[in-house]
């Protein structure tokens, strides 16, 4: 089970723009030479993708990374993921949900 103080992963991808928390400076740094920027009023990284396609590049580069897709209700980052892969068929192959257990906890699933 993973600790939700130490993992970064895809917060929001329900729109245009795609949110990141970042934990490790690793991770930071891999996603800034995907573009992302740091919003300095929420504290996450946030990139604007212009479509589908863009959207669906950006989460097959996430994915290779490491970070796991937020899993929840009404369009979260893993329901984006299956809809990019399943209906659209933009993206192939597992990636890794986050599911909240708890506040502090996640537990990552291969989806």
């Amino acid at each position: 089970m993973a600790k939700a103080s130490t993992l970064s992963y895809v917060k929001k991808a329900d729109l245009d723009d795609v949110y990141v928390v970042v934990k490790e400076p690793s991770i930071g740094a891999a996603i800034m030479a995907l573009g992302f920027k740091l919003d300095a009023t929420d504290g996450l990284y946030k990139l604007n993708t212009q479509d589908d396609l863009e959207k669906a590049s950006i989460f097959d580069k996430l994915r290779s990374i490491g970070l796991p897709f937020m899993g929840g209700s009404e369009w979260s980052p893993a329901e984006v993921f299956e809809y990019l892969r399943e209906d659209l068929q933009l993206l192939s192959g597992l990636y890794e949900k986050a599911v909240w257990i708890h506040p502090g906890a996640a537990k990552l699933e291969m989806s």
